[in-house]
């Protein structure tokens, strides 16, 4: 359903109005990325919290005192994404201080997303809206973090001893090339039930878990990026240690970018990816047959493409 519902739904002009801003995409392409392997296409622009910050009181340097104010000032903090539709990679660049999150981004699409489907179900006709309800209902979106087995090492440093680990496997669009046979047959046995999400969890609150064993397992867990980890330990201190894929996933810091030409940015940020999956830094799964036809037959890139 991309032509009808996921690029109507980042190209629409509108905005989600909550709490805490208003958040919109500007300024959305789809452009073709460079790579001799295979044709490769992305949904690039911008993604802004428009929001005001309110003082309500500042200190007076001169008389050594709190005065009471009430001002405001409005503040539009934005990120590019690239959202590479081979293989559901995104790319996020926060280009402002206080950029909106991660997790606002994916409030946002999730919420566009279910606008636009609800839209183009009530286009259709009553025994067609049925039918499409019953197969394709609201979508949900999950972004996990990608990390490296020597961010995830770092990270592991912190803990003294692991009592225990969680590793949800969530759905995935279009991927099954699991090297973990234990996680493979846990993701087919997942299908099959038709279950959004499946929890293995392994402890040992008494001894600990084996570390260089825990070690090995999380990286091969946790190198597609399909699968939630929650750790839970002790450091050298006895404090209670908790962590995620947040906690140790993929940052690259870049220099010498246009911020006011999204389409060359997003090709420069992709080089970076590409030289991470290159050097097996991080894993990226072969793009499926399916999913190749799909993407050549995206008529939105060839008018693009006219255009330019």
């Amino acid at each position: 359903m991309f032509e009808e519902i996921v690029l109507p739904a980042f190209l629409v002009e509108d905005t989600w109005r909550v709490k805490r801003g208003n958040f919109f995409f500007q300024s959305t392409q789809l452009i073709e990325l460079p790579n001799k392997h295979e044709k490769t296409i992305a949904l690039v622009g911008r993604f802004i919290r428009d929001t005001k910050l309110t003082s309500t009181q500042f200190y007076d340097y001169k008389t050594k005192e709190l005065i009471a104010q009430n001002e405001s000032i409005q503040t539009s903090p934005s990120a590019l994404f690239i959202l590479i539709l081979n293989n559901h990679r995104l790319i996020y660049l926060k280009e402002t201080p206080h950029a909106p999150t991660l997790e606002m981004f994916k409030d946002t699409c999730q919420t566009f997303l279910r606008r636009q489907t609800k839209l183009h179900a009530e286009s259709l006709l009553k025994e067609e809206r049925k039918n499409f309800i019953i197969e394709y209902g609201l979508p949900d979106i999950d972004i996990t973090p990608l990390n490296t087995k020597e961010s995830l090492e770092d990270f592991l440093k912190e803990y003294k001893t692991i009592h225990s680990i969680k590793i949800t496997l969530k759905k995935r669009n279009d991927e099954l090339q699991f090297r973990d046979d234990l996680i493979r047959r846990a993701q087919q046995k997942t299908d099959s039930l038709r279950s959004s999400s499946t929890t293995l969890s392994f402890s040992n609150k008494k001894d600990g878990l084996d570390l260089e064993e825990t070690k090995e397992q999380l990286a091969e867990a946790t190198e597609q990026g399909n699968q939630g980890i929650l750790i839970e330990g002790f450091n050298n201190n006895g404090d209670l240690l908790k962590g995620n894929n947040d906690k140790f996933k993929v940052i690259k810091h870049i220099s010498g970018i246009d911020l006011d030409n999204i389409v060359s940015t997003a090709k420069k940020l992709y080089k970076s990816f590409t030289k991470l999956t290159t050097s097996r830094e991080i894993i990226v799964p072969p793009t499926e047959p399916s999913v190749k036809k799909k993407l050549e037959n995206i008529k939105s890139l060839n008018k693009h493409d006219e255009q330019q």
